[in-house]
């Protein structure tokens, strides 16, 4: 998975150890796309967590067919 914030870090820890020029490269675009999909991954995880949930309380919902039938195996 692309890590932008990473990369980020990667180039601005060599700009400061370095005295190299072409090492000064400008991480805003980078930070920008590190929060992007961020926020992304959040809604993802957001949204597949609300897809457990309503799935947990349908199955909370509904008897399985072994018990309404009067068996039960343990």
């Amino acid at each position: 998975m692309p890590d932008p914030d990473g990369a980020a870090i990667l180039i601005e820890s060599l700009s400061k150890i370095t005295e190299n020029e072409s090492l000064k490269i400008d991480t805003h675009e980078l930070r920008e796309q590190g929060a992007s999909l961020r926020s992304r991954m959040e809604k993802i995880i957001q949204s597949y967590a609300g897809q457990q949930q309503q799935e947990g309380q349908q199955e909370q919902g509904q008897t399985p067919k072994s018990m309404r039938e009067g068996i039960m195996y343990g």
